[in-house]
């Protein structure tokens, strides 16, 4: 399946349908940004890590380090800005240069199964 929605499923075993935003790599590790419908008006952004499979899909991990994730916050915030402001179509295939110098690269994921979230670890 190569698909922009995906199921998830969290700690409380409730599931959801999540939008595939844009994945990308940083320092040698991948991850995914993804929406999930909080209500009618309102969606909540989260990450997680990715890893390939043998066969070219995805699976979701959790971001185990507190700091890590607080550093993936914000370049999430900056990410989104940018395309925002820049009204980019997409940004798979491009690259990203923050202010620290560091290079996000954009790349495509697709996942063939129902993935598994801690939502405190997204």
């Amino acid at each position: 399946m190569n698909s922009k929605n995906i199921k998830v499923v969290d700690e409380h075993n409730i599931d959801r349908s999540a939008n595939i935003l844009f994945a990308f790599e940083l320092d040698g590790s991948g991850y995914v940004s993804y929406s999930i419908e909080r209500d009618a008006e309102n969606n909540n952004i989260f990450l997680s890590k990715v890893i390939r499979n043998l066969d070219g899909s995805f699976n979701l991990l959790d971001i185990e380090d507190a700091s890590e994730k607080v550093r993936l916050t914000e370049i999430i915030k900056f990410v989104i800005t940018t395309s925002v402001e820049s009204q980019a179509d997409k940004l798979v295939g491009d690259l990203l240069t923050l202010s620290d110098g560091k290079v996000v690269k954009f790349f495509a994921v697709n996942f063939n199964k129902e993935q598994r979230i801690n939502v405190q670890k997204t």
